[in-house]
């Protein structure tokens, strides 16, 4: 194997010609090596494309806040073995109805390592002409607790209805994530003073308003682990085929970075 090469002042990656003669079970290593580590997928309105569609009540557009990783893309179209392997593992996280579908784009995902993060967007509530594929095979499912609260005081079946939770029958754990002020904006808090401290939370999701940050919790928000375990009990006696999930009240902080990388709990 050599280590590198230059043609005309370009470096050319490592090469080794000899991969194939490896043995299979390396090989499949190998490929399994090159997988991403595991992932949150926040999933969110497409505001720049819905805006216009929203005002005339059609269906809002779903997008990851990040593409798909490359690498998935590209191990799907190195040879048969590796695309077997990809998708022994990964599947579409959405159906869409073709490579131009609108509504749904392809974002491959490992529902046994990757969570899912809906963020004022219940994806699999998108009508007949699109329908979800892999999002119902999730072990996590993340939910803001503002969009939480909201569904569970209409007592909503896009939540608790057949079309929702019920049809995640692998659902191992449902993190519900609060929004709190990391130390940074805590500062700018403190050198605001004294308006500063009196924000209510929707001036302050504005206040330090980045791209794909969640919500402060509301003023009105108030969740107890123990009333939606009652409720995922009935739901249970109703549907003894479905797994009650672990529920965890999470906090978030956002991170102190110019850049959108993708955040992570706390």
């Amino acid at each position: 194997m050599s280590l590198c090469s230059h043609n005309n002042g370009a470096v050319v990656p490592p090469t080794f010609p000899r991969f194939r003669q490896l043995p299979a079970e390396l090989r499949i290593k190998i490929w399994h090596h090159a997988l991403p580590a595991p992932r949150t997928i926040h999933l969110v309105r497409d505001v720049s494309v819905d805006r216009q569609r929203l005002w005339l009540g059609f269906e809002a557009h779903c997008k990851a806040t990040f593409p798909c990783p490359k690498i998935i893309s590209n191990l799907l179209h190195v040879c048969r073995e590796s695309r077997r392997e990809v998708l022994s593992c990964y599947q579409a996280l959405f159906n869409p109805t073709s490579v131009d579908d609108r509504l749904f784009h392809i974002h491959y995902f490992d529902p046994l390592k990757d969570g899912i993060f809906v963020d004022n967007i219940w994806p699999w509530g998108q009508g007949e002409s699109s329908k979800p594929s892999g999002i119902f095979n999730a072990r996590h499912l993340s939910i803001p607790c503002n969009t939480w609260w909201d569904m569970w005081t209409r007592d909503s079946c896009n939540l608790f209805g057949q079309g929702g939770l019920l049809s995640f029958r692998h659902l191992e754990e449902l993190h519900i994530v609060f929004r709190i002020l990391a130390d940074h904006e805590k500062e700018l808090l403190r050198m605001a003073a004294p308006w500063g401290q009196r924000l209510s939370p929707a001036t302050l999701s504005i206040f330090f308003r980045r791209s794909y940050d969640i919500d402060f919790p509301n003023t009105n928000v108030d969740i107890h682990v123990e009333s939606i375990y009652a409720k995922f009990a009935a739901m249970k006696a109703a549907n003894p085929g479905w797994k009650v999930p672990k529920v965890k009240l999470m906090a978030w902080a956002s991170q102190y970075s110019t850049s959108h990388r993708p955040k992570t709990f706390h």
